[in-house]
C-alpha cells in the first residue's frame, strides 16, 4: 500500500543491476503497470537478456516491443523479424525508424510468402505490412488472400488491400468486390476501388 507506479518501476530498475534477477524481470515485463513492463524491458535489454527478451515478443506494450525488437534486431537475430514488422508500425519516431532500418537486413521481409503468411496474422500491423507489399506485387496468387482481407476491421487495412488488388481489377472477381465496395463503407476505400475500376476500364 502508498506504493506508485513510479516507485514500482525504480525498484524494478534496480532489480536489474542485479545478477539473479531475470525471471522477476520477465514477469515483470508482462505485468499491469506501464512504467514497470518498460522498466522491466529496459533492464533485461542492458542485460543483454536475448532469451528473455525473446519470451516478450508477443506483448501489447509499444515501449516493450520497442527494446525487443531493436535488441533482437540489433544482433541478427531470427526471432526479430516478426517484432521489427511490428514496432515500423507500433511504435513511434526513433524507434519506428530504426526498426525499419534493421528490417531492411532481413530479406525474408521482401519475400512474397512472408507478405501473403502477413495477411493471416493476427496483428493488424503485420497484416497491413502484407497489403502494402503486396501492391508492388502482380503475382495472382495474391488476389484471393487479398480479397479475404478487403472486409478487415480496420479501414487502413482495407484501403491498403483496395489498392494492392486495383492491378487486377479487370478480373472479375475483383471487380464484383469494388462494385460492391461502392455501396458502404469507408470513403477512401470507395474511391480506391473506384480509382481501380477506372484504371481497368471496368467503369
Amino acid at each position: 500500500d502508498g506504493w506508485t507506479e513510479g516507485d514500482l518501476a525504480k525498484i524494478v530498475r534496480a532489480l536489474g543491476e542485479g545478477t539473479d534477477g531475470t525471471p522477476a524481470l520477465i514477469e515483470a515485463a508482462m505485468g499491469p503497470y506501464v512504467l514497470v513492463r518498460r522498466a522491466a524491458a529496459e533492464a533485461l535489454r542492458r542485460r543483454g537478456a536475448i532469451e528473455a527478451l525473446a519470451q516478450l515478443a508477443e506483448t501489447d506494450d509499444p515501449g516493450v516491443l520497442k527494446e525487443v525488437a531493436l535488441e533482437l534486431g540489433g544482433r541478427s537475430d531470427p526471432r526479430a523479424l516478426v517484432p521489427l514488422v511490428r514496432a515500423t508500425r507500433e511504435c513511434r519516431g526513433v524507434a519506428a525508424r530504426r526498426a525499419g532500418e534493421l528490417l531492411s537486413r532481413y530479406p525474408e521481409a521482401s519475400t512474397f510468402e512472408f507478405s501473403v503468411a502477413a495477411l493471416r496474422h493476427r496483428r493488424g500491423s503485420l497484416r497491413l505490412f502484407g497489403a502494402e507489399r503486396l501492391e508492388r506485387s502482380t503475382d495472382e496468387r495474391a488476389i484471393e488472400p487479398l480479397l479475404g482481407l478487403v472486409a478487415d476491421p480496420s479501414v487502413e487495412i482495407q484501403f491498403a488491400c483496395v489498392r494492392a488488388l486495383s492491378k487486377f481489377a479487370a478480373r472479375d472477381e475483383v471487380a464484383g468486390r469494388f462494385v460492391g465496395l461502392l455501396e458502404y463503407g469507408d470513403l477512401s476505400v470507395r474511391q480506391a476501388a473506384i480509382e481501380g475500376l477506372g484504371d481497368a476500364r471496368v467503369l
